[in-house]
């Protein structure tokens, strides 16, 4: 998960396995931007097609990527496995 800005400086300070680690502030915007995208788009898709919103957020974005990669890491016999 992404933690502070390193101050005065175009890096951003990311936890990784308890470590912290320095990646470029512009992917790391880049990243947010999207995710966000993603969350506004969903529930627009939700309200056009059920009227109503799902009402889901970045974190719930994140989590679902991340099952995704995860399955396509990883084989289970099935997907309730994961």
């Amino acid at each position: 998960m992404l933690t502070a800005l390193v101050e005065n400086t175009n890096l951003y300070s990311v936890q990784k396995d308890g470590k912290s680690v320095e990646t470029d502030k512009k992917e790391v915007e880049k990243l947010t931007d999207m995710l966000t995208r993603m969350v506004e788009n969903t529930n627009l898709y939700s309200v056009q097609k059920n009227r109503r919103a799902v009402d889901t957020d970045v974190r719930e974005v994140e989590k679902v990527l991340g099952m995704f990669l995860l399955m396509g890491i990883v084989r289970m016999p099935g997907v309730r496995y994961y």
